[in-house]
């Protein structure tokens, strides 16, 4: 696994495969920033490196929350996962023990693609977001399913 995640990194495209399984490597944690949760593979190998005792920050939107055919409530209810939401969106990125970075919509999207990317911008970003306290997975689906006044 470290051998694909280098690979991975190194090679500067990632195949179909290449986010599920280089976010399968992580030792200590993963930091995703998904604004759209729709990729079974990706939100699963999150939920599985979250049963195997790493650190999981999810940073997403309230649609994402709020999307019918997000994985979102299905990831934010594992524990070892934590959530954020943000009102802003951009391309979404997975950051692995704080050095193999992928960027790209095939990260939240089932088919489309990704690249690697340099992570210091973005763990400087997620850091920033992390500092704020996290949304507790009740509240996730309160905004899911309960209608505003």
């Amino acid at each position: 696994m470290k051998r694909l995640a280098l690979f991975v990194l190194l090679s500067g495209h990632a195949g179909a495969s290449a986010p599920a399984d280089l976010i399968q490597a992580a030792q200590v944690q993963v930091v995703a920033f998904l604004p759209q949760v729709q990729s079974y593979d990706v939100s699963e190998a999150l939920r599985q490196v979250a049963l195997r005792g790493r650190r999981v920050t999810l940073i997403t939107t309230v649609q994402a929350v709020q999307d019918p055919k997000s994985y979102l409530l299905r990831l934010a209810h594992v524990p070892g996962v934590v959530t954020h939401l943000v009102k802003t969106t951009g391309a979404p990125f997975v950051v692995v023990d704080g050095r193999a970075a992928l960027s790209g919509p095939g990260l939240a999207q089932q088919g489309a693609t990704t690249r690697s990317v340099r992570p210091e911008l973005l763990n400087q970003w997620a850091a920033q977001i992390m500092q704020r306290r996290p949304t507790a997975p009740v509240d996730l689906v309160k905004l899911r399913y309960l209608k505003a006044p």
